[in-house]
């Protein structure tokens, strides 16, 4: 990634600073069957317009699926290991994730018009969490482009694309 020291250094600082993030919360969020069991409802917002049947099919398997996401992409950035492909899931996680908060701030903002003064902190809550989204997807994008710098363990996909 060249000679460049400090950016070596930035690249792993940003690389243990996304990998706690995505590790810490993927663990919280399967934690126990209640963890389980709120975050599959939070991803069946997604399919509101579904029959109720297949709307809970399909957050469990996109639950287990986001989870397969959030624990591969922040092991394979935390440790560096072909952290192109970990990017990319979490760039992808991310702009989903973008989705839900959008969904919630929509749904929010309406309380707070309807005079409910927590739709109003809700909105303001699930404005900042889908801004946040968009930096993590940046720093997705980020690993996609640099690779993991000196101090990773494997980049063949770098290698493979001629980035390295």
């Amino acid at each position: 990634m060249g000679n460049d020291w400090k950016l070596d250094i930035g690249v792993l600082v940003l690389r243990l600073g996304i990998g706690y993030v995505f590790l810490y919360a993927a663990f919280k969020n399967t934690e126990n069957a209640e963890a389980r069991k709120a975050m599959t409802d939070e991803t069946a917002v997604l399919f509101r317009d579904r029959p109720k049947e297949e709307r809970d099919w399909l957050a469990l398997i996109c639950f287990r699926a986001g989870m397969v996401m959030m624990y591969g992409g922040g092991v394979s950035v935390l440790l560096g290991l072909e952290p192109r492909v970990g990017g990319l899931i979490l760039a992808v996680f991310s702009l989903l994730g973008m989705r839900v908060h959008a969904i919630r701030r929509d749904e929010a903002k309406e309380a707070g018009e309807a005079g409910n003064p927590m739709g109003w902190s809700a909105f303001m809550a699930h404005t900042a969490a889908g801004l946040k989204n968009w930096a993590l997807a940046a720093a997705g994008v980020t690993f996609i482009l640099t690779g993991a710098g000196r101090y990773g363990l494997t980049d063949y996909t770098g290698a493979l694309l001629g980035w390295n």
